[in-house]
Parts: C-alpha cells; structure tokens; sequence
C-alpha cells in the first residue's frame, strides 16, 4: 500500500486567495490595488502566484493578532520614562507590591535582611490612615 501526503502548495493563485478573504475572484482582481497599497503582499513576479503565509501574516497584523506593533501604537521611550519620573517623585510607585501614597509605604515590602535560604523576607507593613 502506497503512503499519500498531502502537500499543501505554499504559493496559491488568486482564486485561493479571495476564498481565503470571503470574496469572489472578480471582487478580489477590483479589490487588488487597494489592497497592495494597504501593504498586501504581492504576486510573485514568475508565477502570479500569492504567498499563502504572508497573506495569512498580513490578516493577522490588520486585525491586531500578531502581537507585531502598529504605527501609532508604540510608546516613546522618553516619555514613558518621564511619566515614570514624575509618578516617583509625587510619591507614586508603579510597582504591583510596593503600592505606596503619599505619605506612608505600601501593604508589601521586601526586608533587606535575607533568610536563611537566601530569599528576601516579604513582611506586611500598615499604612498611615489620611
């Protein structure tokens, strides 16, 4: 008996395409320039043929799947670090156990004294009451 594999072909033409989109042949040949100019991956310029990952990898971008950054999206570092900055200096920590007010320390804080095993000691501190 003969072992069959199935090859799933990584370059599609245009008809695989627009069913991957949900639209017919016609729509999509309309639908071409537009969507190149969106940053669509062309034709490869031998075959006419679409690459099938990079189709796929450009639906993942354009609905925010990929995890990739968008323009618009990232953060400056600078500012990041300023807002951080100015948060600290107000008497503020970001930190998620080392909450703080002004004017008292948080509920968590990390003893500088070690215990035996060598890990810092976690002990609950109370905070002042406004």
């Amino acid at each position: 008996m003969t072992m069959r594999f199935k090859i799933v072909p990584p370059d599609v033409p245009a008809s695989a395409v627009s069913r991957l989109l949900g639209i017919s042949e016609a729509h999509f040949a309309n639908c071409l320039a537009d969507l190149l100019a969106r940053g669509f991956p062309g034709p490869d310029a031998t075959t006419g043929n679409f690459d099938l990952k990079a189709v796929e990898a450009w639906q993942d971008r354009r609905s925010g799947l990929s995890g990739a950054i968008v323009a618009g999206m990232a953060k400056d570092a600078g500012a990041v670090v300023a807002e951080r900055l100015a948060a600290m200096r107000n008497g503020y920590d970001q930190g998620p156990l080392l909450q703080r007010s002004k004017g008292g320390p948080g509920l968590l804080a990390l003893d500088q004294a070690h215990a035996g095993d060598g890990l810092p000691v976690v002990r609950t501190l109370r905070t002042r009451r406004a």
